[in-house]
């Protein structure tokens, strides 16, 4: 998923990546990054990237490689939304994951978090 919005054409403009597995292809996504940001300046998107803080080091290092790459190189009209998730690892961060996700693409309304008590 997370390729999709590094694309040359867009079919979506908001994205929610939960755990994303950067290092996969030995990093092609920061190369197809930065490759697309060399073509055109503008993104018009929204990206909620966010991972458990009990993820493995590699899959926490390898996303803030593409956080600090997309600041470095900013594309305009990308809005980005990052989150580490306490107490959470990969196996059990996609409900809180996908609730804070959607609040931040979509709504402005206050969600209750899985496992959040009111109060």
């Amino acid at each position: 998923m997370l390729h999709a919005p590094f694309q040359a054409h867009l079919f979506f403009t908001h994205f929610l990546a939960s755990s994303p597995s950067v290092w996969w292809a030995e990093r092609d996504l920061l190369v197809q990054a930065a490759a697309l940001r060399t073509r055109q300046v503008a993104l018009p998107s929204r990206l909620f990237l966010s991972l458990g803080d009990g993820d493995t080091s590699s899959m926490t290092s390898d996303l803030a490689l593409l956080e600090a790459q997309l600041a470095r190189l900013p594309f305009a009209g990308l809005e980005i939304f990052s989150h580490r998730f306490a107490r959470r690892t990969h196996c059990n961060v996609i409900a809180a994951a996908f609730a804070l996700g959607m609040m931040k693409l979509f709504g402005t309304a206050k969600v209750r978090m899985p496992g959040q008590r009111v109060g």
